[in-house]
């Protein structure tokens, strides 16, 4: 989600569409050091969660910011192979004792997944045969130049993401009620006391906080963010 829309998102919930462009209190400078705030604590309860699938040559793949979508995880949680390419069966038999004594062979007995193992040394991922992969990376989320636009490639929906858009609209309502004493539209008589400003962004902070915390997965707690 680039910079000019994550604001875009901020004015709406502010309440400051109703301003001219030219009477926005809300600076793209500014903005990004509120915007690297919150993503340090939204990152503590709802890093980036996703499923990319790759195909793997070999037996390791080296994550990089240029090339990858989702640039390098910081965990990979799980990895699940869905076609192997060199005779490596994702499959085995299940046999009874019997048949392994006798060395017999059941075309009807159960087909289960072999034992996988992989490993993830940030930013490269291990794994015993080349093939395709599900896999489930977490990387946390990041306000980076790109195009020639900041912008956080991991955060995609307005409504998934909306304890962060609810923790930035605080700050930034807290922001701007510290530093004057009134909210004035072209003089008319609409108004709002810097300090009505503040309690409102620290609710709005505090709400987002314990929908975080409601949502958070327990793995994460594990990880340590």
């Amino acid at each position: 989600m680039k910079l000019s829309e994550i604001r875009d998102e901020v004015v709406t919930r502010s309440g400051q569409f109703i301003l001219d462009a030219d009477k926005l209190e809300i600076q793209d400078d500014r903005l990004a050091i509120l915007i690297d705030v919150c993503l340090r604590e939204f990152n503590r309860y709802s890093p980036a969660d996703k499923h990319i699938n790759l195909h793997i040559g070999g037996n390791s793949h080296l994550f990089t910011e240029e090339v990858d979508p989702p640039g390098v995880p910081d965990w990979i949680p799980d990895v699940l192979p869905i076609r192997s390419s060199g005779g490596f069966g994702i499959f085995q038999q299940v046999k009874t004792a019997e048949q392994h004594l006798s060395r017999t062979y059941d075309p009807s007995g159960d087909l289960v997944k072999r034992e996988f193992v992989y490993r993830y040394r940030k930013p490269t991922l291990y794994v015993p045969f080349s093939g395709d992969f599900d896999i489930n990376y977490v990387r946390k989320h990041k306000l980076v130049e790109k195009d020639g636009e900041k912008q956080v490639t991991t955060l995609d929906d307005v409504d998934q993401d909306a304890s962060f858009f609810e923790l930035l609209t605080g700050h930034f309502l807290t922001s701007i009620g510290r530093y004057r004493r009134a909210f004035t539209v072209e003089e008319a008589p609409i108004t709002m006391d810097a300090s009505e400003l503040v309690s409102e962004g620290n609710e709005m902070i505090e709400r987002a906080k314990e929908d975080m915390q409601e949502n958070q997965h327990k793995f994460y707690l594990a990880w340590g963010g």
